[in-house]
């Protein structure tokens, strides 16, 4: 019985014994491996940051004029099968697979908000896309034996939650709202 493993649904395994890893991906189902290898295992299931019941991490970014701004960003990943065996071999665990993409989710978020000015704050979509084009091309690493590059997680979704301008700005903004309100309200009581 020590030569079976038994893959569950939305994983996926990676054999290794004696400092050898083996190419080939043991996926979902019951496997015979030798008793002397051993397997570690990855979830291949969409995964999300922050995940449920984390609190919010709000990452401090500066905009194209070294303005600083809170953005608040949710990511959704999974890694591809296939690449378990280079994974293994390259980044190590799974929890480091988790440190990798938290830190590529915070650079890309940075290097994608400095982009855009302070007045580009509407234009949600299009800084939402600069930071996943960002956060998933910092998901591509190069091997340290050389060779091809290749993805340690793919970007499926990645949601701009929340972007909020330093406070000074916010308070000039509603002082010039509330002063072309004033400006209305006196040009109708002149009118009338």
């Amino acid at each position: 019985t020590s030569a079976v493993v038994v893959i569950q649904p939305g994983q996926v395994g990676v054999r290794h014994a004696f400092g050898t890893v083996d190419p080939i991906p043991l996926l979902p189902g019951i496997r015979f491996v030798s008793p002397w290898s051993e397997v570690e295992r990855y979830s291949t299931r969409e995964e999300q940051f922050p995940q449920a019941g984390d609190q919010v991490e709000a990452i401090q970014a500066l905009s194209s004029e070294q303005m600083g701004m809170s953005v608040d960003a949710g990511l959704r990943w999974q890694i591809n099968p296939q690449d378990a065996p280079r994974i293994f071999l390259e980044i190590g665990t799974e929890d480091q697979i988790h440190s990798i993409v938290h830190n590529a989710i915070r650079q890309g978020v940075r290097d994608g908000m400095v982009r855009f000015s302070i007045n580009d704050i509407s234009k949600r979509t299009e800084i939402a896309a600069a930071m996943q084009a960002l956060v998933d091309g910092a998901l591509i690493t190069q091997p340290r034996a050389g060779g091809e590059p290749f993805r340690i997680a793919e970007v499926t979704a990645f949601f701009l939650r929340d972007l909020q301008p330093p406070a000074q700005v916010v308070a000039a903004i509603n002082g010039k709202i509330a002063q072309e309100q004033q400006i209305q309200t006196e040009r109708h009581r002149v009118e009338v």
